[in-house]
């Protein structure tokens, strides 16, 4: 097992930063993911602690070893890569014990590994074939059988997914939580896709142009995000955001839209004088009824309706609003493009970001 420390890492290109001042500590057998859009740094971290990349500024260490300037080699780490970097003239059995063969090891000691290896990953029936012969999940198999045989300390993943269809890329998400439980080793992971991350990862940290945004479990992550963008990034869709008017009065504090207003004295803490603010509340947490219903806070006109399986996305165009709210319903539950509606909100459920610093100024508890 292996515990990695990130301490002020910082970096550049052409003096251009792309990973400012990173800070983090991974403990010993944690997964820990890394997700972000394209271009936040994710995978410059990833190569850094690999030793693919240089460090420019900082410290990072593996054990309590300061490891910047070791090769790839000296750092007992094994790097799962997006494009499986198989040899295509060899077979599978040879790809997996390549690394131990280069080491020396004996033959007999290379195939009882290779075997072994080959049994957790289902591929003793392969061993013989060739990468042109397998599938991409296949394929995906084999570089992760070719990180296992070498027994490291931390295995790195850089989204070793994305090449792959969607039921195909359940199954392996499966494959890699049961891996991740047998083997006595740290993983880092890396990907754009929240529902990886969500569903593999035991903390994750969100990144925006090279910084950290929040470092959380996937359950805090969605439903207590620090800012605008982790409650726009995690989760599907992302969350609505309405501008609001904040009025505390006697003790009381209420939202203001344009003809429209919450009371939220049971709900939220209260604010003196008058701010202005973003209320953001997933599609989940907002609420279809009769128009006429007394709990509406606004009366809207569907736009567009669409069926994801069990749940279904409906739009309403609401006219104090610019973008139409989405809402997620029961795929029982049908409405037709043009219907009015009602729109009422779990009052429990409503986040209050600042309009400046776009920071969760208050969310209620899950």
């Amino acid at each position: 097992m292996s515990k990695i420390q990130f301490h002020n890492i910082s970096k550049a290109y052409d003096h251009q930063l792309v990973i400012k001042d990173f800070n983090l500590d991974i403990t010993e057998k944690e997964f820990v993911i890394f997700v972000g859009p394209s271009g936040c740094g994710k995978s410059t971290l990833l190569r850094m602690i690999a030793g693919l990349e240089e460090i420019t500024d900082g410290e990072l260490m593996i054990e309590d070893r300061v490891v910047n300037h070791l090769s790839p080699a000296e750092r007992d780490i094994a790097m799962v890569f997006q494009n499986y970097a198989l040899y295509p003239h060899m077979t599978v059995r040879d790809n997996i014990g390549y690394s131990l063969k280069i080491k020396g090891f004996p033959k007999e000691e290379i195939a009882k590994t290779v075997y072994k290896v080959a049994t957790i990953l289902g591929l003793e029936p392969y061993l013989d074939c060739k990468p042109e012969q397998l599938s991409g999940g296949q394929k995906q198999r084999v570089a992760m059988g070719r990180a296992m045989v070498r027994n490291p300390k931390v295995f790195l993943m850089d989204e070793p997914l994305s090449n792959l269809d969607a039921k195909l890329r359940g199954q392996m998400r499966v494959e890699i939580a049961t891996l991740y439980q047998e083997l006595d080793a740290t993983f880092i992971y890396v990907t754009h896709d929240q529902t990886e991350a969500m569903t593999l990862g035991t903390r994750i940290v969100v990144l925006k142009d090279g910084v950290i945004q929040q470092i959380d479990t996937p359950y805090n992550l969605f439903h207590l995000p620090c800012n605008m963008f982790v409650a726009s990034f995690i989760g599907s869709p992302p969350m609505n955001f309405i501008p609001v008017n904040i009025s505390g009065t006697r003790g009381q504090t209420l939202l203001l839209f344009d003809r429209a207003s919450i009371d939220f004295s049971d709900y939220f803490f209260h604010f003196k004088g008058h701010q202005r603010a973003v209320l953001g509340i997933r599609a989940n947490d907002i609420l279809l009824t009769d128009p006429t219903s007394a709990e509406n806070i606004f009366i809207g006109k569907i736009e567009a309706y669409e069926m994801l399986g069990d749940d279904s996305l409906v739009y309403v165009g609401v006219e104090q609003l610019t973008e139409p709210l989405v809402v997620k319903v029961s795929s029982k539950d049908i409405y037709d493009v043009g219907q009015v509606v009602g729109i009422a909100f779990k009052l429990y459920k409503i986040h209050l970001f600042d309009v400046e610093t776009e920071e969760n100024l208050y969310s209620t508890k899950p």
